[in-house]
């Protein structure tokens, strides 16, 4: 276990030292005479506790995400090429809020995926827009609900959103629909939203904001 760490998350050539470390731990060999490393045969869970997590100097399209983080979290292996990430609870950077979740990821060839579900405490979205080329600015402040279905991957973060947001104006508007947000594209598209505000009622089909 590691409690009051510190990592630091560094990229080079597009990968960050965390995600190779991940790939050497989980991996396996072909052949059948080859062992697993050291590391990865005698690691079956790494339990953080109160750790710093520094993300800076990410790539463009991650850049929104830098900062610093506090997790809790315990990891494990169950099979090759997979990590579950369970009981995690992360702090945000610049008090952005609080996230629960158990998530599993998955490593493939120069890609990953990151699916679970996804509880969100008083989730500031206004740094969520930094990934929007233009000047738009939704009215929408902060989230706090959940996401299910959400799946991460190196261009894509998507899933079904349900929850309040607190708007600009310091109105709550309770949302039900699809969010999806396209990292390389530097899109946010939302679908299939459902919403109300006080008594008054809404629905919005499509909107895509580049």
């Amino acid at each position: 276990s590691l409690n009051d760490g510190k990592i630091n998350i560094i990229y080079s050539d597009g990968t960050s030292n965390i995600e190779k470390l991940i790939r050497y731990i989980s991996k396996s060999t072909d052949d059948e005479n080859d062992e697993k490393s050291s590391i990865s045969s005698s690691i079956t869970t790494i339990a953080l506790n109160n750790t710093n997590v520094l993300l800076k100097d990410a790539p463009d399209s991650l850049k929104p995400l830098n900062g610093s983080y506090t997790c809790d979290a315990i990891i494990a292996f169950p099979e090759t090429h997979k990590v579950k990430f369970s009981d995690v609870y992360i702090t945000l950077p610049e008090g952005r809020g609080n996230i629960e979740t158990d998530i599993l990821l998955s490593i493939g060839n120069g890609d990953f995926s990151l699916q679970g579900d996804v509880t969100l405490q008083k989730c500031s979205l206004l740094w969520v827009y930094k990934w929007i080329k233009s000047n738009t600015m939704l009215p929408y402040k902060s989230f706090t609900g959940t996401i299910r279905k959400l799946s991460i991957s190196d261009n894509m973060v998507e899933g079904f959103v349900k929850g309040t947001s607190l708007l600009s104006d310091s109105r709550r508007v309770k949302v039900d629909g699809l969010a999806r947000v396209n990292l390389k594209g530097e899109t946010v598209f939302i679908s299939n939203v459902k919403g109300s505000i006080n008594s008054s009622s809404f629905k919005l089909n499509e909107l895509l904001f580049n």
